[in-house]
């Protein structure tokens, strides 16, 4: 028996047999593997290439992917062996399911180090100390400041990427490097692409063996042709930080138990105070009240997360904020540092969207689905108590004034209307718009149909109202029907087609009319005039 799970197949895929070690990998009976079983267990977007090599009836390897006993979708290694006597393959499979994260993992880990080093102020370099210093990492900025493109860098010895002349220039450098076997600092001074000088401050750090001997450099250089008096190592790694600060849109603060030490001036702006004014102050100042216990917690318990909170400004003006909150060292201190977003334009724009989703654009009233899902929460939480009425209302010869004024006279009816409705309206009542020149409104009744009948002959009249556009009085009447809950429906379609019906009844009996439900009603539309 093997100790690793082996499977027996034929060319076309069907399982001879199969090994327990196969059947507990899989989480299924070892008899139940046997035929097109083990199918189950086996990712569909791997099976074409299976059957293709099974097919070619000679040893192969290929990676594919199966259904493991706890659920996950692991990458298997299947290395097959074509036994030629028995007209079958011996299957050995091998879970390289770690691999493919771990690799996964790094490939994410580089890529996200490539983001950062390509969007850092800063060039940075790795060069291979063996065939004179041949490059084997460049990042973007580095790449661009001395004028050259990937071919011309990565793989290139060091003379071939910066030029003879700088070469010789540097030589010193590298070799107190070596000799010392740390950081050589310099300036040097290089004419860039477009012909124009600039100075770099330059730190060739030794990539140190086992033995202790440099077999690499990595290479850092700052930009510092407006600031050559750069000051000491400690200092220019402070001056580099604030940059980053500053250069920020979003606010930073850094904090000692709670006791603001650094921030920058989009912070500054966003309390609406000068920075030298908050320095020393507690951040717990700065906290929405509501937002306090949280801040607080998160606080004591030394969390890296990001949140969305609530901060206040100097004025007491509540800001919606995102915290992204990390701990880190400097020296022997531990600083605790929080990126703050403001997300009132994210918010507002939330906003919009449910706005969009929920009411119609042109006239402000319910659209057609959040109506319908209003409709149905109000039948539930109303099943055992008042009645609801609902009332579908269709605008009488509204197809002339599009035709022949336009849809901008139109849509200004239709905005008009939409107002009326809303404005008439009961508190407990909402309207929508169901579609083209189609209004739907809910009510709650506490009497019934003659509570229903009085409010639809108010909507009536409002419609029937002249809407004064470009200097002309546009009119329309309104046809109207109304169902009752329960009555005539305990669900949202039953009601909704229902007095749709009785409207339709109301057009066919000469418009301009009020009809409720009865049954019967629910036949054919019929045809109606192209004035409708």
């Amino acid at each position: 028996m093997l100790p690793v799970p082996a499977i027996e197949l034929s060319s076309e895929g069907q399982a001879v047999q199969a090994n327990r070690a196969l059947a507990e990998f899989v989480g299924q009976p070892l008899d139940e593997l046997v035929g097109t079983g083990w199918f189950a267990a086996l990712s569909p977007d791997r099976r074409m290439a299976l059957f293709a090599a099974l097919a070619a009836q000679q040893d192969f390897q290929l990676e594919i992917r199966m259904l493991r006993h706890d659920g996950v979708k692991a990458w298997v290694d299947l290395r097959a062996r074509w036994l030629a006597q028995r007209g079958s393959f011996l299957c050995v499979l091998h879970d390289q399911t770690h691999w493919h994260l771990a690799l996964q993992d790094a490939q994410a880990q580089g890529s996200r180090f490539n983001l950062m080093a390509d969007n850092v102020p800063v060039l940075m370099a790795y060069y291979e100390r063996a065939e004179g210093y041949r490059c084997l990492y460049a990042n973007r900025l580095y790449m661009t400041t001395f004028g050259r493109s990937p071919e011309q860098v990565i793989g290139k010895p060091l003379v071939e990427v910066i030029g003879e002349a700088a070469a010789r220039e540097i030589q010193p450098q590298i070799d107190s490097m070596l000799h010392a076997r740390r950081t050589a600092s310099y300036v040097r001074q290089i004419v860039g692409p477009q012909g124009r000088p600039r100075w770099l401050d330059v730190s060739l750090v030794p990539h140190l063996g086992g033995d202790g001997e440099a077999i690499g450099a990595f290479v850092l250089i700052n930009d510092i042709t407006r600031h050559r008096e750069a000051e000491a190592a400690v200092r220019q790694s402070e001056e580099r930080m604030a940059k980053f600060m500053q250069a920020s849109a979003e606010g930073i603060v850094f904090h000692q138990e709670g006791r603001i030490t650094d921030l920058n001036e989009p912070m500054a702006a966003l309390v609406g105070a000068p920075r030298d004014a908050l320095l020393g102050r507690h951040v717990f100042e700065f906290i929405s009240p509501a937002q306090l216990a949280r801040v607080q917690n998160v606080m004591s318990r030394g969390e890296e997360l990001t949140y969305e909170t609530e901060i206040v400004d100097v004025r007491g003006q509540a800001i919606p904020v995102e915290f992204i909150v990390r701990t880190m060292m400097h020296g022997d201190e531990k600083l605790r540092m929080t990126i703050v977003r403001d997300i009132r334009d994210r918010q507002a724009a939330q906003a919009r969207i449910r706005q969009l989703a929920t009411f119609d654009a042109l006239t402000g009233l319910y659209n057609r689905a959040a109506f319908v899902e209003l409709l149905e929460s109000r039948l539930a939480a109303t099943a055992r108590a008042a009645a609801l009425g609902l009332m579908f209302i269709d605008l009488d010869h509204f197809k002339p004034i599009n035709d022949n004024l336009g849809h901008v006279a139109g849509d200004a009816m239709l905005r008009t209307l939409g107002e009326r409705l809303r404005q008439a309206l009961p508190p407990e009542a909402c309207a929508g718009r169901y579609g083209g020149d189609e209004f739907v409104v809910l009510c709650p009744t506490a009497t019934g149909v003659r509570e229903v009948v009085g409010l639809a002959a108010r909507l009536a009249g409002l419609v029937r109202e002249p809407v004064w556009f470009d200097g002309r009085a546009l009119r329309v009447t309104p046809t109207i029907g109304i169902a009752l809950s329960p009555e005539h429906g305990r669900n949202a379609d039953m009601l909704l087609r229902h007095a749709d019906a009785a409207m339709y009844a109301g057009k066919a009996a000469g418009r301009n009319t009020v009809t409720v439900y009865e049954p019967g009603l629910e036949g054919p539309r019929g045809s109606l005039s192209a004035g409708e």
